[in-house]
């Protein structure tokens, strides 16, 4: 699990304590509303909320919320003309929209920060290195009509033949997913997001037919996940080997949980650092995925540790809420997306907790790691409760000697630790799970009883 400790600024939590600096960073632009338009259904406000969400988004809305409920001034877009306004000053960067609570990332220096922080619909300008602190919104629901679902094409089954899963057969087992793939059930008709350190998957024959529907590098904004020129050789390691777990058909050497779902792929997490502005990435990506229909998010990442410790989160940080990436996806489940993470791999540790964030979020399905046995945990998973004293993890797969890909070689396959290989397959479960019962909410999804365990 990717849960390496950074941040490297100052803590500002006011307009007037920024100092004059030249050098560039990133800050959070926390707007006053969301434009002079009213939201209600046939304003231009409503309209283009509408047309910002997939019809796949809409349905799943639909298990969660009445049909009067399905929009709030949450789900409106960024008002344009202020954005407008900001990134027309000189040297400012816009890096991220997060509409849920209404504010923009941007790149610039503290004096023309200051310069951003003084117009007038601006309500507070702050360093990504504080702890955000979300803001009240008006909520207004309305009504739509619902368009029909349009959905990817997935990989024929025909002439498959039988499954020959190799040795990647026990992590599977562990959880009965052989026996669903028996029925016919490999993931048809779903579509699981996964979050991570990018992607190299065009290059591998496990990964030659996986259906990738969209993917975006949230570090460097724009659509290549795997490597590009600034980054370090290692960045798209982690999550390609992640993906195969899931995705991967390889006979005889790799079976993913469910090879003919589909995916999307969003590049959030920067190797070589640990700071909070990877949260903002993350943050950005639930709500990307969330417009696109996403059924269910995994991601092996964790917030505990920044790069600068005044900026770590504490154990009573931990309670459920409070961390960014915490909130973006329990704000995730309430409009119907499954949320699955890793625990971490930081053992029982001498704190009262070692699962970091979003792995403390009330409503995302942690995971922890067994040995092959699938009975004993496995020393280094990370262990709760959360500061609000809520059990953690919620489930348990296999995270020893998990088979998995080998970036670089297009037919080379390893075997991997790590929670960050439980989540996967966890979410492969998941997969399975929703492709034949879509009207599952999360939350019943999160239940023992018809989950896992």
């Amino acid at each position: 699990m990717m849960q390496r400790f950074l941040c490297t600024f100052f803590i500002f939590t006011a307009l007037g304590s920024i100092p004059l600096i030249s050098q560039d960073f990133p800050w959070r632009v926390l707007l006053k509303d969301k434009g002079p338009e009213k939201f209600s259904i046939g304003t231009p406000l409503y309209q283009s909320t509408l047309l910002l969400h997939s019809d796949r988004s809409i349905q799943r809305r639909l298990k969660v919320r009445k049909e009067s409920e399905l929009f709030t001034i949450e789900d409106a877009p960024i008002y344009a003309p202020y954005i407008q306004q900001i990134t027309s000053l000189k040297g400012v960067q816009k890096l991220l929209e997060i509409r849920w609570q209404n504010y923009i990332v941007i790149r610039c220096d503290s004096a023309t920060a200051q310069t951003v922080g003084a117009l007038q619909f601006v309500k507070k300008i702050e360093r990504t290195s504080v702890r955000f602190s979300p803001m009240s919104t008006a909520v207004t629901y309305t009504t739509f009509p619902l368009a029909p679902t349009n959905f990817p094409s997935i990989v024929s089954q025909e002439n498959c033949g039988g499954i020959r899963y190799g040795t990647s057969f026990n992590q599977l087992e562990m959880l009965g997913i052989p026996e669903f793939h028996a029925l016919g059930m490999m993931g048809q008709n779903t579509l699981t997001a996964f979050f991570d350190t990018g992607f190299r998957w065009k290059s591998h024959v496990s990964l030659t037919a996986a259906q990738i529907v969209d993917e975006y590098d949230f570090i460097q904004n724009d659509s290549i996940t795997a490597n590009q020129e600034n980054d370090v050789p290692a960045q798209d390691d982690h999550g390609s080997i992640v993906l195969s777990t899931v995705a991967g058909f390889q006979q005889d050497s790799l079976i993913g949980a469910a090879p003919f779902a589909s995916f999307l792929l969003a590049k959030t997490e920067d190797l070589p650092t640990e700071t909070r502005l990877e949260e903002e990435n993350y943050a950005a990506a639930v709500e990307w995925a969330e417009l696109r229909g996403a059924d269910i998010i995994s991601s092996s990442l964790g917030y505990s540790r920044m790069d600068n410790t005044d900026e770590s989160y504490t154990y009573e940080d931990m309670n459920g809420s409070l961390p960014i990436v915490s909130r973006a996806v329990n704000d995730a489940v309430k409009r119907g997306v499954l949320c699955i993470t890793a625990a971490g791999n930081s053992g029982a540790g001498e704190r009262d907790s070692t699962i970091g964030s979003p792995g403390d979020a009330d409503s995302v399905i942690t995971v922890a790691g067994v040995i092959p046995n699938g009975v004993n945990v496995v020393g280094f998973s990370s262990r709760g409760p959360t500061a609000s004293k809520v059990p953690k993890p919620d489930v348990a797969a296999q995270a020893s000697e998990v088979v998995m890909m080998r970036t670089g070689d297009s037919l080379g396959i390893r075997r991997g630790a790590g929670t960050s290989f439980a989540t996967p397959l966890t979410a492969g479960f998941a997969t399975l799970l929703l492709s034949q019962f879509p009207e599952i909410a999360p939350w019943e999804a999160k239940k023992s009883d018809v989950c896992i365990g």
